[in-house]
């Protein structure tokens, strides 16, 4: 039942402060939906530090101050690399989320908002899969909490995304318009704007496709732009007309579709963090706050959890985990270190045959669906079961 439904006919609260009773129960919420379960010594800091507004800064300072993760000893020592190496990439991501908490939230996050699968990239190159989809991580891992119109300029250039949607043989005189596609579709603005009007044509999607010509991945698993690759005429959309490439790009979706953009990503991080039935009120002021701020998470996230909305009684325990979610939790909760066993058993239960949520295998371009209801099927392999936070 919708959160609305549950709490009556009575207006569920906006994104004003929080500032009603910080007891053990809202820190507890706090801890749960920023990071993996919550365990004893978080609810207690969360607690200690008196109200929502000084737990959400001391969460957010402690996430920005998280160094980047060391890389694995294989990816110094070789540029050639199997499943083995992407199984222990998985293991790590694992590792990561049960002992940092909300960074790799966030980064999971981004991981199903910007994605790629290691075999459709691994069918599509001789190069290190594994190399590629550390680094595609890294990236996500770095900006996770940074700028995402930064987050965007860096990603379409990625190797990793490159291969998978095909960017590497998007050629002039041979257009390839999956990533333009995408592009506008699942990782900026979505199809239709907040009011419905269609945010772009598929006029539109060719001209971009065009822009985006010319981008190879080298044999070092560099991005390199080939001028002689690059469709250099004039392209015209949304009202622009230029001999437009990458970055230009760019520079229109957060010129010409920033209101339509703002609202689609901060729709999606309301139903990651929030509840699966977006409350559009508050979608469009957490929009409004991410146009004022150019684009920074920081201020919105900040918003979010500091706001008397996230607090509601409905909306406790109206989220549904993932299995992800669910395994890493568990963990936590119980106060289990994993062995490696343990991992490596994680790591299978989280492929498509068995919870179907894979790290780095998402089932398509557009991510995993959700987990509201979860899967009934009865088909062999897949599991019905229910866990809210």
């Amino acid at each position: 039942m919708p959160a609305s439904r549950a709490a009556g006919w009575r207006r569920l609260a906006g994104l004003e402060p929080y500032t009603g009773p910080w007891t053990r129960r809202q820190a507890r919420h706090l801890v749960r939906r920023t990071g993996f379960g919550a365990i004893k010594r978080e609810v207690d800091g969360a607690l200690f530090d008196g109200s929502a507004t000084a737990a959400v800064d001391r969460l957010l300072e402690q996430a920005l101050a998280e160094p980047l993760p060391e890389p694995p000893t294989w990816y110094t020592a070789s540029n050639t690399s199997g499943l083995n190496e992407i199984y222990d990439l998985q293991i790590r991501w694992l590792e990561q989320m049960r002992t940092k908490g909300f960074i790799e939230k966030m980064t999971l996050f981004w991981h199903n908002h910007f994605v790629t699968q290691h075999p459709a990239i691994d069918s599509k190159t001789s190069l290190s899969t594994a190399h590629l989809v550390y680094d595609y991580y890294t990236l996500l891992r770095r900006h996770a909490l940074g700028n995402f119109r930064t987050l965007v300029r860096e990603i379409g250039l990625n190797p990793a995304m490159l291969m998978y949607l095909d960017g590497f043989v998007n050629a002039r005189g041979q257009a390839n318009e999956n990533y333009a596609r995408e592009l506008l579709e699942l990782f900026t603005m979505g199809q239709t704007g907040p009011d419905g009007t269609a945010n772009y044509t598929e006029a539109d999607i060719k001209e971009i496709a065009r822009a985006l010509t010319g981008y190879v991945v080298t044999s070092d698993r560099k991005a390199s732009f080939d001028p002689a690759r690059h469709d250099a005429g004039i392209k015209q959309f949304w009202g622009a007309s230029g001999a437009f490439g990458y970055d230009a790009v760019v520079d229109l979706i957060f010129e010409k579709r920033a209101a339509q953009t703002a609202h689609f990503v901060c729709r999606k991080l309301y139903t990651f963090f929030v509840q699966a039935v977006p409350d559009e009120t508050v979608v469009a002021d957490l929009a409004a706050t991410f146009l004022a701020n150019d684009f920074e998470i920081v201020p919105v996230m900040r918003q979010l959890l500091q706001s008397a909305h996230f607090y509601e009684e409905a909306l406790m325990g109206a989220r549904i985990k993932s299995p992800v979610e669910y395994l890493v939790g568990f963990l936590r909760e119980a106060e289990v270190v994993p062995t490696q066993a343990l991992l490596d058993r994680m790591r299978e239960a989280l492929t498509p045959l068995n919870l179907s949520q894979e790290l780095f295998n998402p089932p398509n371009v557009a991510g995993w669906p959700g987990y509201n209801p979860p899967d009934a099927s009865g088909e062999p392999g897949h599991y019905t079961w229910l866990t809210t936070t």
